[in-house]
């Protein structure tokens, strides 16, 4: 527990009510403090909402600043649009003299950087760390020489309470669970079953969760008649995301790039083996043929014979699974908590 410092600290993100990745983590980290003084900076919804809010965060981050005894600020920042959002509380802070930590999360960030470089130069360097969630980031971040003080903060996940549920359908169920959104590989998985119905679909059970584009999701499922074995279940989380994870035999995640796969790691935690890419910070978390099988990006060949290894070769998925919850094990919290206490101490010298 966070406790001697919590206090001093005041966290800035997006509505811990939200969808993805940085919501849950901040929902994470809410739990290792004593007090945990936090500003919701974005939410989902209209205009007006949106505006209100962020002038509501602005003012109470100068209130935090002037009235709290706040001497670190830990913002955490997204790429595009939330990245300049979230710049003004870098500013904020800073004129008030407190210490500013730039948490930067994102799979587009690289791209976003070549395209505002002056920018994000200028307010990386007014940051006194910078904080990433893997070591492709961290060597990347140095590479552009964008701080003297990176830090790496791996994302924290949760030691399942419950076990697998126990199938009788004699099928292996694979998931997936993230943005439906070409960058995550989620189309490279469905052609790749339109190609190979007559083999896959009395063998396997797809199911996917999550939000994105689903209208040409759902397009190209009926085109190509794969709703006998692909179940789409729209947002989930909590109780329904863990009965998916419950559920399943295999996550499949075949990413074109990712800063972390936070989706991944709370696989892991359930001991699934992963199907995905040696892409961003994948490489952190999955060893090949260790705790699951990497392949080319885009390579839909290489997935339909991962799949069909696995399905062959059921003996593996024991092993694998197990080798990915102890992989997990470093990403339980009290291990994030010590390396995130060692941070704020590191700024308190």
């Amino acid at each position: 527990m966070i406790s001697n410092k919590s206090k001093n600290i005041l966290t800035i993100g997006t509505d811990t009510n939200g969808k993805g990745g940085i919501a849950i983590l901040i929902q994470s980290y809410s739990k290792m403090f004593k007090k945990f003084n936090f500003i919701a900076s974005h939410q989902e919804g209209n205009l007006f909402k949106k505006t209100a809010l962020s002038i509501s965060a602005l003012l109470r981050c100068c209130y935090y600043c002037i009235f709290k005894p706040i001497r670190i600020v830990h913002i955490h920042t997204a790429s595009f649009t939330d990245f300049y959002r979230q710049s003004i509380y870098v500013f904020c802070a800073k004129v008030f003299r407190k210490k500013v930590i730039l948490h930067i999360h994102g799979a587009k960030f690289e791209q976003f950087y070549e395209n505002h470089r002056s920018f994000v130069r200028f307010v990386c360097h007014k940051a006194d760390v910078l904080v990433t969630v893997s070591n492709y980031f961290i060597d990347y971040l140095k590479e552009q020489k964008l701080n003297n003080n990176i830090f790496l903060l791996p994302n924290v996940t949760y030691k399942p309470s419950v076990g697998p549920i126990k199938k009788n359908d004699q099928k292996l169920h694979l998931l997936f669970i993230g943005a439906i959104d070409s960058r995550k590989g989620i189309f490279d998985v469905l052609e790749c079953f339109a190609k190979n119905k007559e083999m896959l679909q009395n063998k396997i059970i797809y199911h996917i969760g999550g939000t994105g584009d689903t209208k040409t999701m759902n397009e190209f499922i009926q085109q190509h008649q794969l709703s006998s074995f692909i179940k789409y279940h729209g947002w989930v989380d909590n109780e329904r995301k863990e009965k998916l994870f419950r559920t399943a035999d295999i996550f499949v995640h075949p990413s074109i790039f990712e800063s972390f796969g936070i989706s991944i790691l709370e696989a892991m935690s359930y001991q699934l083996p992963i199907i995905a890419t040696p892409v961003g910070g994948i490489t952190d978390l999955v060893e090949n043929n260790v705790n699951g099988i990497l392949i080319e990006p885009g390579n839909k060949k290489q997935l339909y014979e991962a799949i069909l290894f696995l399905i062959d070769h059921p003996e593996y998925l024991s092993e694998m699974g197990h080798q990915s919850g102890k992989k997990a094990e470093k990403f339980y919290p009290p291990a994030i908590e010590k390396q995130l206490d060692h941070l704020y101490q590191s700024l308190e010298k």
